[in-house]
């Protein structure tokens, strides 16, 4: 299993990734998994890049907002992911 990870494997920048600081509660730590709250965070920064596009702000009651303690919080999260994407795929690209 180690040879042919199932997850995907990211190069992500370790001080980019440590600056996010997510909000969870007791419950959802204690009864979620993590693969259940990737897959939630996966679809709130999928909705944030949305609702950017089309309004230019992320929205008060943005899915985004639920994993972050602030909506700073939650605009630097999604900034920190887009640039962590976009430095993967043209690492890739540079190898393809």
């Amino acid at each position: 299993f180690l040879a042919f990870p199932s997850v995907p494997v990211h190069s992500w920048s370790r001080e980019d990734m440590h600056r996010l600081n997510f909000h969870r509660s007791i419950l959802h730590l204690i009864f979620g998994t993590n693969g259940n709250f990737g897959m939630k965070m996966t679809d709130a920064l999928w909705t944030a890049r949305m609702e950017l596009e089309q309004n230019g702000h992320l929205a008060e009651d943005s899915r985004l907002h639920h994993y972050f303690k602030t909506s700073e919080d939650a605009k630097l999260a999604l900034e920190i992911c887009e640039k962590a994407q976009r430095m993967e795929a043209a690492r890739k690209k540079k190898y393809t």
